[in-house]
This record gives structure tokens, sequence and C-alpha cells, in this order.
């Protein structure tokens, strides 16, 4: 199998290359996530699917969660669904995609076989022009301006919508801390971050 650098742990490789480099071409990891934050996400991707109205989506997520033993961290699930549902309406941009996934183009130096990838959640028409990009996070929206996987996803969505990177935004929801923040990076924010990755890259020795 083929090693995977996902973006969202772009920061932890950068911060502990040696450590990381052990946990990128170690044995296959198995998928992890809390039953609760998978839940609540596979509902909002319901909820945007054709013929899945908001109703269903609920139930389905009130189902998923029938097993889970933590009556309070339910309760707040469900609170983090009907705010979803609020920001979403509030917002009015039209959905285009979800769970799109990108690969990010890597230096010609590196691996074949390395894959760079992530997901966006959702993907929006912008009425002023251009797309937006969302990603879902559990926790709160602190710093999510400065992670080095926010601008290369900006260029990844350009590719792949064919758009130039002005033309896209990238943006967060933080479900805990229930938070909608979005930026565009610059053409120079864009490069710099393409040459960071490099550096982080040249760390893994990969």
């Amino acid at each position: 199998m083929s090693p995977r650098l996902p973006l969202r742990e772009l920061e932890e490789a950068s911060a502990n290359p040696a450590g990381y480099r052990a946990k990128l071409f170690g044995p296959p990891r198995r998928p992890q996530g809390s039953i609760y934050f998978n839940s609540l996400r596979n509902a909002i991707f319901n909820f945007h699917k054709p013929r899945w109205t908001a109703a269903q989506a609920e139930r389905y997520l009130e189902q998923r969660l029938d097993s889970a033993a933590n009556a309070s961290r339910k309760a707040e699930i469900l609170d983090q669904f009907h705010w979803y549902l609020e920001q979403y309406k509030d917002l009015g941009w039209p959905k285009a995609l979800t769970r799109l996934n990108l690969n990010i183009c890597l230096p010609s130096w590196a691996p074949a076989d390395l894959v760079l990838s992530g997901q966006i959640a959702r993907v929006d028409f912008v009425p002023s022009g251009g797309y937006a990009g969302w990603i879902f996070v559990s926790g709160n929206a602190y710093g999510w301006r400065e992670e080095l996987r926010m601008p290369l996803l900006q260029e990844a969505l350009a590719q792949k919508m064919s758009v130039t990177t002005d033309e896209i935004i990238v943006g967060l929801y933080a479900f805990e801390s229930r938070s909608v923040e979005h930026t565009s990076y610059s053409a120079a924010e864009v490069m710099r971050a393409c040459s960071s990755l490099e550096r982080v890259l040249q760390r893994l020795h990969v």
C-alpha cells in the first residue's frame, strides 16, 4: 500500500518529522474517529443528498447514536446538527458537492507512490462567482488560518474546478465552538505554502 500523508496531519509531520516518518512508513493504520462526530458528518452528508429531508437526516443520526452510552454527548451532537442546518440556511450558498477527495501535487523528486490527500466536506457555488470549500472539525476554529493544509486545499480545489485560486474560498465549520469562518489566500500565500510543503517533505526524507 502506498504511504499516505493526510493533509490534516501536516502540522504533526512538520513539528516532529522523525516521529512522523515512522508513522508514515509504518504498518497501515486503522480508521479512527469518534462515533459521535462520524455520525454527525454522515447525517449532514445525507441531508445534502437528493430527496433527503432534514427530518430524515435527523432520524438517521438518532438511530446511529441510539446505542451510544453518553446521553449528554448525544444531546450535544443533535444540537450541533441543528446548528449546522441553521448556518447552512443562513449562508444561502447552493451546494455543489460533498465529500470531495483531493490529491495534492508533489514535487517531482518525491516518491511516485507517496500520496498527500485530504477531503473537502462541502463545496458551494459562491453567488459572486467561484467556489467555496469547507472542512468540518469537531473542536474549535483556533489557528486554522495558519494551517499549511488550507492554502494547499485552495489550490487543489481551484485545479479540480478549473478556476484560478482567487476564485476559491476555503473555510471551516467548527462544531464545538459553533463557529463558521472562511478566507481566500493570495497567490503569494499559496506559493509560500507549496514551498513549506517541500521543506516538510525534505525533513521527512521521503
